[in-house]
């Protein structure tokens, strides 16, 4: 049986899985002949009226020991918009006898044209002997990596099913930069990319056995994008280091919860790589920034009675758009936001994701250090 829900709607037919995995969630709930089961299709359009397209922040951060006091700044403008972006698929479930409503299956692809762009400041002053931070001490500090939260809960969608039951849909938004730096310097780097990004995502409450029963499986599918860079990469440096080595990199998060245990979550990263040196202080700076993406997947499960979660990330595609010796873009006049920023502290926010890229191999659990050109792992 079908039904409809939300927006305009048309019945899709499910797309075939690339990869798949089983995850835990709750208890498995299976239907009884007294149970009432149907399917819905779902054709949703995001609502794009009134939702901000660029945002500013500014995170500051440091470390202190004995003889030596380092403060470290990020500054990131991000410009990010989908268009014409859509969820559509099926979703199947059961109403139990008790009137409890049950999600058992979902069939859902999201898709749209995809523009995002950064521009980053990274500072760092030290009062001191750099020399006497240890090397741990500098990973450990704002740009050694770690996420920080640009934007949460961009683009809000509620997609109704039946009764109480619905699938909440939205967008994160979080920057960071892995730089390797022992000393003061000032540094300005950005990249973007934009292009038509389709992916899917097929959820199974009872879809997997295992030592304890059946349990969830999610299994994730997109086709490559044809992404252009828009800008292209760009550097510039100052300070009085002969060497500069990085990473940094924007995350577009698409979340979808399917129930109230288990999310789904997307994303399509688009990163620089980042390499200055010169053979002595008073010499000029030879720079280097080479553009690319990544597309990883994960799953969001809660645990002990939904206190916990438990993320799983799965690294699907990492893709180069540029090689040495391609041309880099102008860095923009001024990277500094157009507004006051808002201010914070560098907290770990969660690490988002999205899909396969038709690779046609099961998915494998991301390396926390940066994935290499197709999965192979390469740490900075």
């Amino acid at each position: 049986m079908t039904s409809v829900a939300c927006g305009a709607h048309s019945v899709s037919p499910p797309q075939a899985p690339l990869a798949a995995t089983s995850l835990n969630s709750a208890a498995p709930i299976s239907a009884t002949p007294a149970d009432e089961t149907k399917t819905v299709a779902v054709d949703y359009t995001f609502d794009r009226d009134g939702v901000a397209r660029d945002f500013d922040k500014t995170f500051d951060d440091g470390f202190e020991k004995k003889g030596l006091k380092v403060e470290q700044s990020l500054t990131a403008h991000a410009h990010f918009d989908v268009k014409d972006a859509k969820i559509t698929g099926t979703v199947t479930y059961t109403k139990k006898s008790n009137g409890e409503y049950v999600i058992l299956e979902a069939d859902l692809v999201t898709s749209g044209h995809y523009d995002a762009d950064v521009q980053v400041a990274l500072d760092v002053r030290a009062k001191g002997d750099a020399r006497k931070a240890s090397g741990a001490e500098w990973e450990k500090a704002l740009l050694g990596g770690r996420p920080v939260s640009l934007a949460k809960n961009v683009m809000p969608a509620n997609i109704p099913i039946a009764g109480p039951l619905s699938l909440h849909a939205h967008f994160d938004l979080s920057a960071s930069c892995e730089v390797q730096v022992e000393g003061p310097m000032h540094a300005t780097t950005g990249v973007g990319i934009s292009g038509d990004v389709r992916l899917g995502a097929k959820y199974k409450r009872d879809g997997a056995e295992s030592a304890e029963g059946k349990k969830p499986s999610l299994q994730f599918e997109a086709k490559a994008p044809s992404l252009e860079l828009a800008p292209k990469p760009y550097l510039k440096v100052d300070g009085k280091q002969q060497h500069l080595k990085g990473h940094c990199s924007l995350k577009p998060t698409a979340v979808l919860d399917i129930d109230p245990s288990f999310a789904a979550k997307l994303s399509v990263e688009p990163y620089v790589d980042l390499d200055a040196k010169r053979a002595s202080a008073r010499d000029r700076w030879t720079l280097d920034a080479q553009a690319g993406f990544s597309m990883t997947a994960a799953s969001d499960v809660a645990l002990l009675d939904r206190k916990e979660r438990k993320q799983n990330e799965y690294a699907l595609l990492d893709a180069k758009l540029t090689k040495a010796g391609d041309e880099m873009g102008a860095p923009p006049r001024n990277v500094a936001p157009t507004a006051t920023p808002k201010t914070g502290r560098a907290a770990k926010v969660e690490v988002a994701s999205v899909l396969d890229a038709g690779l046609g191999a099961g998915a494998q659990p991301a390396p926390r250090a940066a994935r290499g050109a197709f999965g192979k792992k390469k740490k900075l």
